[in-house]
Order: structure tokens, then sequence, then C-alpha cells
């Protein structure tokens, strides 16, 4: 993957779940800095959070996902395996139950690994916060956009972060480019339209 830091200075990306995350990665690549924001307090181990409660369903990854994994972030299916993941082969991946019964499957030919989701996002989120140029802020909701006084674009975020004692501390957050990864409880579309509206009210 070739890299161009020409692209800009500092991207912002609402949403520190795994596809906030793969976000992050490739950005990176491509920014000065990277800067994660997210509502939840990650654990410190490999474990369900409150942010992601489907984390308790099945999960699944393509067998073409895991070179992927690997080209992002060399020896992670090592570490997988060393951390609990379970390899096996000539086994048949899953199972399909129809109103008649178990479907007869064939086993897959290579090796198949299985492992948790938590596990996965705490590997990721490891290397990811550990690349140059990364930072993650926890404990940290997105409550406004900030645009350009032409409101062509978007230019960063307002933020409100709650203290131990349960204070809400706002501040301000300017970027190149703002990605919104915090998945299907995004409030992107409400915060763009009230973009649109303040535009209205100064025509």
């Amino acid at each position: 993957m070739g890299t161009d830091k020409d692209a800009g200075r500092h991207v912002l990306v609402i949403g520190g779940s795994l596809a906030g995350l793969f976000a992050a990665r490739v950005l990176a690549d491509f920014f000065d800095k990277v800067t994660i924001l997210d509502r939840d307090v990650f654990p410190v181990s490999p474990d369900h959070r409150k942010g992601v409660p489907q984390s308790y369903h099945a999960h699944t990854l393509l067998p073409t996902a895991f070179p992927i994994l690997e080209r992002l972030f060399p020896g992670i299916m090592n570490d997988l395996r060393r951390d609990g993941a379970t390899a096996a082969s000539n086994v048949v991946p899953f199972a399909l139950v129809s109103p008649r019964g178990l479907l007869p499957l064939p086993k897959w030919p290579g090796e198949i690994i299985t492992f948790s989701r938590p596990l996965l996002e705490w590997h990721v989120r490891d290397r990811v916060s550990n690349m140059p140029g990364v930072y993650i802020m926890t404990n940290t909701e997105v409550i406004k956009l900030l645009s350009a006084q032409d409101r062509s674009r978007v230019i960063g975020v307002q933020t409100r972060n709650r203290t131990e004692e349960g204070h809400a501390i706002t501040a301000t957050i300017q970027a190149d480019l703002v990605v919104d990864a915090s998945g299907r409880h995004s409030q992107a579309p409400q915060r763009l339209m009230e973009l649109a509206v303040v535009e209205q009210l100064h025509q």
C-alpha cells in the first residue's frame, strides 16, 4: 500500500469499534494525525463492552478477510492464535439447518480460525493505538459538527466529555477530514441537517 502524507494533516474518526479502527489504520498512511473519538471506555483486556451489545452474537469472517488483516497488521493472526483463537483444518466450518434437518456441507480444505469479536477488536485496537500519530479519546461524545464559514465542508466537531464527578466538559476539535464510523446509531444525518438549517437562516 502506498502512502501520501500530503492528503492532509489531521483526520477525526467518530467511533472506535472495528469500522472506526480499520478506517483509522488506513488513514494513518495518509494523514499526519488520526484521532479516534468514542463514547465508550475500552476494557484493558479482551472483553465485551457496553458500546457493542451485539458482541455477544455469533460473528464470522470470510477467508478473504484473513490476508487483509495480516497485511494491515502483520503478525496479528499468530497473536490471535496465541491468545486463544482455535484453529482447525479439514472441517465443516458451519452448519445449515432447514425444516428437513441438517444440510450436508463439504469440509473446508484450508485452515479455519475461530475467535470472539472482543478478542479481534482488542488486538486491532491495541495495534492501531500504538501507531505513530494515532490517538484514541474515550468517554467522548460528538454533539455537533463544525463547518466552514460558507457551510461548504465540515472542519471539525464539538465534543462532550463527562468527568468522574459527573461534570460535562465541552471542547472543539478541528480537522481536515471527519469520518463517521459510529454505526447504525450515527447522528451524522441529523448533524448535517442542522448545518443546512443554519445555512438557510443565514441566507
